[in-house]
């Protein structure tokens, strides 16, 4: 049996066949991969696309829920559309427990760029679902 998890790096084709075909391929919302990410705190990703240069979806936070932390090796690029999301950052060796940590809040229809290597983590703390695209450089 294969995993949804099986796919990222390769959704919906991977960057290799997709350059050796070089043919457009159609994303219909029926068509994202979808993905619960994290292992202690859970959120729900769809991933358009997930290959060597980009990985872009859309991601889902329950009413006063947050993610686990994370970083990527690209740069990743937020795009808020509902609700209000909070993204926390922290400095390089930062205790998770640490209350120094920096936040930033982004509104819908705001953008956000982090910056590749910068440990984040995503915060709900309204009554709404929020939603937002993002989009990594490279692998994630």
């Amino acid at each position: 049996m294969v995993a949804n998890i099986d796919f990222v790096g390769k959704w919906p084709i991977s960057g290799k066949e997709a350059r050796a075909k070089k043919q457009l391929v159609p994303i219909n919302p029926e068509k994202h991969l979808h993905l619960i990410h994290g292992n202690k705190n859970h959120i729900l990703i769809s991933l358009m696309v997930s290959n060597d240069y980009i990985n872009y979806g859309i991601g889902k936070i329950s009413i006063a829920s947050y993610s686990d932390p994370e970083e990527h090796q690209g740069d990743e690029v937020l795009y808020v559309l509902e609700g209000t999301l909070v993204v926390r950052t922290f400095e390089a060796n930062e205790n998770m427990d640490s209350v120094s940590k920096v936040s930033y809040e982004i509104c819908k229809g705001e953008k956000f760029l982090i910056p590749g290597k910068v440990k984040h983590q995503y915060f709900n703390f309204n009554d709404k679902l929020i939603k937002f695209l993002f989009g990594v450089s490279g692998k994630i």
